[in-house]
């Protein structure tokens, strides 16, 4: 039985058409098996690791703007990353926080940006722009924390963490506040 020789243009047909499959698959949101499922990231596949977080652009209101507050969506956030138990990743840029974020109760917090140079949370503070109370552990890191002077004279503390006996902060920047 033998085969016939593939030619040049059927085999350069079949990578195309392979290659936008596989284009199609990888661009696929809504099947799990595609998507990021097709990816390998150390032994599990890049999807299963992209959960390992919660990001700030996923939520409604959720993209840096010092135009409008995006103290509902960090609000949000906080509050659906204690709930998986993940942590909240905030992506590089100035996020407006208006009035404040205030959490308490049970579960853990953990919060992280992209460096201290490119994720910025300024607002104009009443007493404090953040304050945390009695929750089980609260991590903060790499951001800065700034308040806003045009919008507040009062002097304030970028973060409050009221009967935190397992708090964590590490590369944040704390910056025309009375402190932390």
């Amino acid at each position: 039985n033998p085969r016939s020789p593939v030619t040049l243009a059927q085999l350069n047909a079949y990578t195309v058409d392979s290659a936008a499959a596989l284009r199609q698959d990888l661009a696929e949101g809504t099947d799990p098996a595609k998507g990021a499922a097709l990816l390998g990231y150390k032994g599990r596949t890049t999807h299963q690791r992209l959960a390992d977080r919660m990001d700030i652009e996923d939520f409604p209101g959720g993209s840096p703007s010092e135009v409008s507050s995006n103290a509902t969506a960090i609000g949000s956030a906080i509050n659906a990353a204690k709930a998986a138990v993940k942590r909240l990743f905030l992506t590089s840029g100035r996020f407006l926080i208006t009035p404040y974020i205030q959490r308490s109760g049970a579960g853990h917090i953990a919060i992280s940006g992209e460096g201290k140079s490119q994720t910025t949370l300024v607002g104009a503070p009443g007493p404090s722009l953040i304050t945390f109370q009695a929750n089980t552990s609260v991590d903060v890191r790499d951001l800065t924390i700034e308040k806003n002077s045009v919008l507040s004279t009062d002097t304030g503390h970028g973060l409050v963490l009221i009967d935190q006996p397992n708090a964590l902060v590490r590369d944040v920047a704390i910056t025309k506040f009375g402190g932390i």
